[in-house]
């Protein structure tokens, strides 16, 4: 999971420092307003990224890398998202 720390920075854009950063592709999803579901080629990768924590880039951009965890970021609530509900 990816969480950014200013919601003023655009995904793409974090997403675009991230593939930059770590010379791979990394997809991301945007669940909630500050959260977003990172994708990598491989499991390992993931995995291997998951576990970053804090992670700052130029241009000011600070985001969370951490693994998904259900008892920490599942959520009982009905909650609003980009283009739907979750």
């Amino acid at each position: 999971m990816c969480e950014r720390a200013d919601f003023f920075i655009g995904w793409e854009q974090i997403e675009k420092e991230l593939c930059k950063s770590y010379k791979i592709p990394i997809k991301l999803r945007p669940f909630q307003l500050n959260r977003a579901l990172f994708f990598t080629k491989t499991e390992d990768e993931a995995a291997f990224y998951g576990d970053k924590g804090w992670q700052f880039f130029g241009k000011g951009i600070a985001v969370l890398l951490e693994r998904w965890s259900e008892e920490k970021h599942r959520r009982s609530s009905v909650i609003a998202s980009y283009g739907g509900w979750i």
